[in-house]
């Protein structure tokens, strides 16, 4: 059962001292229980986690700042029902928060909505004791942290690790916090891992393989190979463009880490300009014998731009195939000119 450790709000510095009071009580409970001890605490004895490599784009003033300008109301938190008045709401939001910021937000935004009291949180945030005994460092949690500030609720149900956490058993939590409970960014996760591996490789003192992440993350085989091909990339332009969002998604990560020169990969393609069309194909042609004569032309006419916009092109419509023997006539139209 979860117990309080008082009821009402913490005011002025007398209060704070006794809550700072009751923690000290609670974590000595907790470590002669050694077990996971669950009570109420108050948001201003937690703090969060600077290195949890989920990266909200908004923190804890962002969000009071949004309770003030933006507060959800008491009947809306009684009424189950957000069809009347949650467009509207995210409309005014928008007009202080843009792109992630808004995107995350939201998703604090419902899930306050869902919770709206503490004693209604089913999955209690996870801390541990910080050096001075009297402030708690969040390991997980860090949404459900943000929607009690959100609510303005003073107090969050908790449990409470007997001891701080080792590297990798910190890592293990805030990859199942972060990946199981909302879906993180391709970036995110590829972060989280980045994390997690380098926590294991240092406690266990040898490199991963794909069975153990599989089963410490537990994530498909073939996505733990992917991830540790592009984890292990040697290029630091690899990190770098995946967390600048260049880099998208898993798939294109490691179709990348398989190529020789990364740099030209990633370098943005010139798109090829398109001249009068001067060639077209009927809808009752056999697209496959033209097919087989586009790519033959391509390979001795096209050069390097020209192959790569064919790779990348479905040619499955007259439309197509048109479009691309036109582009192949102005290269090579093209490299006439400039020889001549």
């Amino acid at each position: 059962m979860i117990k309080k450790l008082g009821t009402g709000k913490v005011t002025g510095q007398i209060g704070t001292e006794k809550w700072a009071e009751g923690v000290k009580s609670q974590i000595s409970d907790a470590t002669e229980q050694r077990g996971l001890n669950v009570r109420y605490l108050p948001l201003s004895q937690i703090t969060l986690d600077p290195e949890n490599p989920r990266s909200l784009a908004v923190d804890i003033q962002m969000v009071e700042s949004m309770r003030e300008l933006h507060p959800l109301r008491e009947e809306w938190l009684s009424n189950a029902s957000t069809v009347d008045w949650w467009d509207g709401y995210i409309k005014d939001v928008s007009q202080s928060l843009q792109a992630k910021a808004l995107d995350d937000f939201t998703s604090i935004a419902l899930l306050a909505l869902s919770i709206k009291t503490p004693d209604r949180l089913i999955n209690p945030v996870t801390v541990y004791s910080s050096d001075s005994g009297t402030l708690l460092r969040l390991v997980a949690g860090e949404r459900r942290y943000l929607s009690h500030v959100l609510l303005g609720e003073a107090l969050i149900a908790s449990r409470i690790l007997p001891e701080p956490p080792g590297e990798l058993e910190k890592a293990r939590l805030q990859w199942e916090e972060n990946n199981l409970r909302v879906g993180l960014s391709f970036s995110e996760k590829y972060n989280n891992l980045c994390t997690l591996v380098a926590s294991w490789e240092a406690d266990q003192n040898k490199r991963m393989s794909v069975s153990q992440l599989v089963s410490l993350a537990g994530i498909p085989r073939v996505v733990s190979h992917r991830y540790l091909q592009v984890i292990r990339h040697p290029a630091p332009l690899m990190k770098q463009a995946i967390m600048s969002g260049q880099i998208t998604s898993l798939r294109q990560a490691a179709d990348l880490a398989a190529v020789n020169d990364l740099e030209s990969a990633l370098a943005p393609k010139k798109p090829l300009n398109k001249g009068p069309s001067c060639f077209s194909i009927k809808r009752q042609t056999s697209y496959e014998p033209v097919k087989k004569v586009l790519l033959a032309a391509a390979s001795s006419l096209g050069g390097a731009d020209y192959q790569r916009m064919l790779e990348e092109k479905q040619l499955d419509t007259p439309e197509a195939l048109a479009d691309a023997f036109n582009q192949l006539v102005l290269h090579v139209s093209k490299g006439m000119t400039s020889d001549a």
